[in-house]
């Protein structure tokens, strides 16, 4: 439904009309689920980043490459995703570190992967993060 709202998304649902609540008790907000395009009333939906080495020599870049992949619902309009790296959790998070790949459809899920390569090489302690925030509707 590409034009949605957390309002809209969550009318007719009394356990989601808190975006900060987390109906299903899995550890993930009713707004960040809505952002992600899992089941806020299901537990067993959780989505998560994926870290995986690539070949993208065919993009120009090497054949050993890590990829920060994360899957976003594609209809929210009043959500603004950040993905965030560090090397040490006590310094700054920072988007340097990521360069945007492109995006997957992942089907009839009204999901997409967002796909980022690590520019620099990756430190035994990397952390990434994806975090979302309520835009103007």
């Amino acid at each position: 439904r590409p034009g949605t709202t957390y309002a809209a998304w969550a009318f007719g649902f009394p356990d989601l009309t808190d975006p900060l609540g987390d109906a299903d008790q899995d550890g993930l907000s009713n707004f960040l689920e809505y952002s992600l395009g899992s089941d806020a009333l299901d537990s067993d939906s959780r989505t998560g980043g994926r870290l995986t080495v690539e070949d993208l020599s065919g993009l120009g870049f090497g054949d050993n490459e890590i990829v920060y992949s994360i899957s976003v619902a594609t209809h929210p309009d009043d959500v603004a995703l950040d993905v965030l790296s560090t090397t040490n959790l006590l310094s700054a998070w920072s988007s340097s570190q990521l360069e945007f790949l492109g995006t997957t459809d992942i089907g009839t899920t009204n999901s997409i992967d967002l796909r980022f390569r690590l520019t620099t090489p990756l430190n035994p302690t990397g952390y990434f993060k994806s975090s979302t925030r309520k835009t103007d509707e």
